[in-house]
């Protein structure tokens, strides 16, 4: 009967350390979401019927996000960053990405760029040669 309550104990200690990073992340979502909220008032003509449509959500749950019950989520998020205002809504999105990570995805893209780069010159290469043995071999 004590090892049962020592496991019951275990589990409930293991679970409360997952969800130990939750407020942290739950306060980045309250921050994108004002932030968010303050854009769509600045930008969306300051309407919640605009931003609800936009968001396509009901305007219950545009008061949810004035009024902090409520933080957007990524499928929101998405509808918003689709609409005439997204690079506004993804600049909102993007200041509350750590630095950390922000800085791996900068070097990724630049070096996903230098391979397409790379790529198109390796390409254009192949075709004057292609095209310097057809006229070799024409002659």
């Amino acid at each position: 009967m004590g090892t049962l309550s020592l496991d019951l104990l275990q589990r409930a200690n293991r679970s409360a350390e997952q969800s130990f990073g939750t407020p942290r992340t739950n306060v980045r979502c309250a921050k994108m979401t004002s932030e968010i909220m303050r854009l769509a008032y600045k930008l969306i003509a300051g309407t919640r019927k605009n931003l609800a449509e936009q968001a396509k959500v009901s305007i219950r749950t545009i008061d949810n996000w004035k009024s902090g019950d409520r933080t957007v989520r990524l499928e929101e998020l998405f509808h918003l960053l689709d609409g005439p205002e997204g690079v506004a809504f993804f600049q909102a999105f993007w200041d509350q990405v750590p630095e950390s990570t922000r800085e791996r995805w900068i070097k990724g893209e630049i070096l996903r760029r230098r391979l397409a780069e790379r790529a198109l010159e390796r390409d254009r290469e192949d075709r004057e040669i292609e095209q310097l043995r057809m006229e070799l071999s024409g002659r």
